[in-house]
């Protein structure tokens, strides 16, 4: 479930594109932390068992290892700045959602 969860997290900025500054790899690997860490909590995965947070972050790397390349490409490339910076205070999705308005 939380790979899943990941997966939609990382493509949700796919969609966004636009000229202006670029973000930092910096920012872009902030980005990709912050958004995991978002898609953990929405799923529960904090309130488990040690064990299963074990399993839970392993799952986590697995996914940032096959996702991060492309995710970092889209976000330095084709993603504004603004929107990453608006994007690493967000709280939860829907916040995210916001700063593409």
């Amino acid at each position: 479930m939380v790979r899943a969860l990941c997966v939609i997290g990382a493509l949700a900025i796919f969609g966004v594109a636009g000229c202006g500054d670029k973000p930092s790899k910096e920012q872009c690997t902030k980005l990709l932390d912050h958004m995991y860490k978002m898609d953990v909590q929405a799923s529960g995965a904090t309130q488990v068992t040690e064990a299963q947070k074990k399993a839970v972050d392993k799952q986590i790397r697995e996914v940032k290892k096959d996702l991060r390349k492309k995710f970092m490409n889209q976000c330095m490339d084709r993603t504004p700045k603004k929107w990453v910076e608006c994007a690493l205070e967000a709280k939860d999705r829907k916040a995210i959602e916001e700063c593409k308005g």
